[in-house]
């Protein structure tokens, strides 16, 4: 099993999800700069590219009302032969992402 670039951290973050197959909502459970966990109960297939949106007005009110991520599918878990979520990598991460792991971190870190 490949080991990750970057710590990921605990997080509970609301997430709107999108492909050219599903719109569905999921809860953001850990991130890194690298990737995040969504737990949601609709099933990607692995290797399928999407778009998160997280809402930012509570989390960074400077950044606007809605950050959106591209992100592609790279693990799906079930637990209990139930599908759980899945682990995402981020393409391209952008700046206001990046802010938001690193303040995000910081909570956790101090």
């Amino acid at each position: 099993m490949e080991e990750r670039k970057s710590q990921r951290k605990p997080s509970n973050f609301y997430a709107s999800i999108s492909s050219n197959q599903l719109l569905c909502s999921g809860i953001i459970t850990d991130l890194s700069k690298g990737g995040m966990y969504i737990k949601t109960q609709e099933k990607l297939p692995v290797e399928s590219e999407l778009h998160v949106s997280i809402p930012m007005d509570l989390l960074l009110p400077s950044k606007g009302k809605e950050l959106k991520i591209s992100a592609k599918v790279v693990r799906s878990i079930e637990i209990d032969d139930r599908y759980h979520g899945m682990g995402v990598e981020i393409l391209n991460p952008q700046a206001g992402y990046l802010e938001l792991v690193d303040n995000h971190r910081a909570e956790f870190e101090s």
